[in-house]
């Protein structure tokens, strides 16, 4: 019996001994950080059935960009040394106005003063001339603004009855791609402007919001399905051949304003009501979450998971993406810095291939 009663007391002082081992340890461990605003989610696709991959850090940091408190800021574009981000915003006017800021600055720069609504800034490779979409003159066309001459008025690249908007720059900076709006179809066609010849071709392919990829050789851009309304879905144009290829689709969701990255291995794009929450309020007129995929239609990556709207994503140097976003109450740009594989290919079960 004392051997026994021995026995119990040596056990109950080493788990006290362990247990205050352990307490001792805790107090000096580091605390634990906060879980990040977007938890850490994605998918790889094969096809069209989702193969499920979890990345432990989709992003390295997340960054507001523009500040506005009062207004609306939207469509980004970032200059190719990524100093300067541009945008269109109603910070002080009903009626938007094109703006720059240096990325990590609060000072903003007002770029145009017309009342009318000036939209879709896009700077050109060499950083000298502003491309936006403006109504001064009635419809929406195409204008060309000198960044460094702020009094001279700006240039009219298109005229006419259409209504033309969405223009954005090739890599060598000697055309530009715009929309222009069918006044008997309604449709959104894609038409390429030669700067100095005034040439103009229009692209064999229905679509808004197109891009040049880096090389200049294909242009991505979300068109309508006439299927699965309302939903957009992302295609690519490849200028040899006149190659029309659909590089992700779904029927129960949208996917819109696709960009290819700096190394053309990516496209970030916008879902619409691909989330629940986005569902269950029927959320078509702004964005769900911000997504990438390969340009190859392979490899879907889940970029932001916020309850709040992010949408109209864009590549800026580094691979940093900028987009639009509701988290903080208002409207503004922010900015994250993907931290995505450099092979994304996954080696397939048997069952998967």
């Amino acid at each position: 019996m004392k051997d026994l009663l021995k026995s119990s007391l040596v056990i109950l002082i080493l788990t006290l001994v362990v247990v205050g081992c352990s307490f001792r340890r805790d107090k000096h461990r580091p605390s634990v950080p906060a879980v990040p605003m977007d938890p850490p989610s994605a998918g790889l696709t094969k096809g069209k059935n989702p193969i499920s991959v979890t990345f432990e850090h989709p992003y390295s940091s997340l960054t507001r960009v523009t500040f506005s408190e009062s207004g609306q800021d939207f469509d980004p574009n970032i200059s190719k040394d990524g100093k300067y981000i541009y945008f269109a915003s109603t910070m002080h006017s009903h009626k938007p106005d094109i703006y720059r800021k240096k990325i990590y600055s609060k000072v903003v720069e007002k770029i145009t003063f017309d009342n009318a609504y000036d939209i879709n800034p896009s700077i050109s490779p060499d950083g000298k001339r502003l491309a936006f979409a403006s109504n001064r003159n009635g419809k929406f066309q195409i204008f060309l603004k000198s960044v460094n001459a702020r009094s001279v008025n700006p240039q009219q690249l298109t005229r006419g009855d259409h209504e033309e908007r969405n223009p954005s720059w090739s890599p060598d900076g000697k055309k530009i791609i715009f929309n222009r709006r069918s006044q008997t179809t309604g449709k959104w066609h894609i038409c390429e402007r030669t700067i100095n010849t005034n040439e103009e071709i229009t692209i064999r392919i229905f679509g808004l919001y197109p891009k040049y990829s880096p090389d200049g050789k294909h242009v991505v851009c979300q068109t309508y399905r006439n299927r699965d309304m309302p939903w957009y879905s992302i295609w690519s144009y490849t200028f040899s051949g006149e190659i029309i290829s659909e590089i992700l689709e779904n029927a129960q969701w949208g996917a819109v304003t696709p960009c290819y990255s700096t190394d053309g291995g990516y496209i970030v794009f916008g879902a619409i009501s691909k989330s629940f929450p986005a569902k269950k309020e029927q959320r078509y007129d702004r964005g769900d979450d911000v997504w990438v995929i390969g340009s190859d239609g392979n490899n879907l990556i889940r970029l932001t998971n916020h309850q709040a709207p992010d949408w109209h994503p864009v590549w800026g140097p580094k691979n940093s993406v900028f987009f639009i976003s509701l988290r903080n109450g208002h409207q503004n740009i922010w900015m994250v810095k993907p931290q995505l594989p450099s092979n994304m290919m996954v080696k397939l079960d048997e069952k998967d291939k």
